[in-house]
């Protein structure tokens, strides 16, 4: 009798799916402040299969990260798409420095970085005591997946944070601030 308990509590649904399914998905990545070059640089790791799923989807065909030739320029554009900071006064852009595939990872390496405004650089435009600039981070990577969670730690002057996405929040706000030193970095303020 405990044999056919046991039996019948195993072959019951699994409350998280089957692993064929996956209901879990998550990308993380590290971000780190570079005041001298005025950027965000950023590691971020993806799970390479799903990521190859995103791709498809998005061209309709199939893409292969380790064969599809145009697969690292694919791999800009929806990075590109997804990820981005946004200020009131300031534009930023995506500089891809490039993609590693390893077995069940996709790791992209990038910079975020703000265009001069007037010639000044964010670090030095704040260090003079200009208002502080809000900025946001914004995060909708594979946001087609239910339970999506991008996660990212941001170092900057000398602190670590955690920033935290997911389809409910893929928004969170940054001030640039001047810190004791004359480089401003950013903080998290929500």
């Amino acid at each position: 009798m405990r044999f056919l308990l046991l039996l019948a509590i195993a072959l019951l649904p699994h409350p998280y799916g089957s692993a064929a399914e996956h209901p879990f998905h998550a990308t993380v990545a590290e971000m780190d402040w570079n005041p001298a070059a005025d950027c965000l640089e950023i590691a971020l790791c993806m799970p390479a299969a799903v990521v190859e799923d995103e791709l498809s989807r998005l061209q309709g065909k199939r893409v292969s990260l380790d064969r599809s030739a145009d697969a690292e320029s694919l791999l800009q554009h929806y990075i590109g798409s997804k990820m981005g900071i946004s200020t009131q006064t300031r534009q930023w852009s995506l500089k891809w420095v490039g993609a590693e595939l390893e077995e069940a990872e996709v790791w992209s390496y990038f910079e975020l970085r703000p265009q001069p405004q007037d010639g000044a650089s964010v670090s030095s435009s704040l260090a003079v005591g200009a208002d502080p600039e809000h900025t946001w981070i914004t995060c909708r990577l594979l946001e087609n997946r239910p339970g999506q969670v991008n996660l990212m730690t941001l170092s900057a002057g000398g602190k670590n944070s955690l920033l935290h996405f997911s389809e409910n929040h893929v928004r969170t706000t940054l001030s640039f601030l001047p810190q004791q030193s004359t480089a401003a970095a950013p903080i998290l303020t929500d």
